[in-house]
């Protein structure tokens, strides 16, 4: 797993050998879907070193951040997210010094558009 908060419950079978989840949340999800606590494994997100481990390549980052549209003198926050792929809106409108280069929400679609 690795939704923080959440999960489907069809995620969850009695018969696994072990159930690896991120957060207390889903474990407690785990269990009310019926798996052991023997099953279940909290790990946490698994995350590369790579991405946690600061970068010596100051130029490439400043680089990057450009190319990006982005502003390598400005503190810039990643969120991400699944479902609707969209940040909450109290985050479009975080204050300085932070920049937030949220692309505009997909628009949305009706049964009858997604299944053409």
């Amino acid at each position: 797993m690795t939704d923080l908060g959440s999960a489907h419950p069809t995620w969850f079978h009695k018969a696994v050998d072990a159930c690896f989840v991120p957060s207390d949340a889903v474990r407690e999800i785990a269990l009310g879907c019926g798996l052991r606590p023997a099953q279940i494994r909290q790990y946490g997100l698994p995350v590369r070193e790579n991405f946690w481990q600061a970068s010596d390549k100051t130029s490439a980052s400043d680089q990057t951040a450009r190319s990006l549209g982005l502003r390598p003198d400005k503190k810039t926050v990643l969120i991400v997210g699944g479902g609707a792929a969209r940040p909450p809106p109290a985050l479009s409108h975080l204050p300085a010094p932070f920049q937030t280069p949220f692309p505009p929400p997909p628009p949305h679609s009706t049964p009858q558009q997604a299944t053409e």
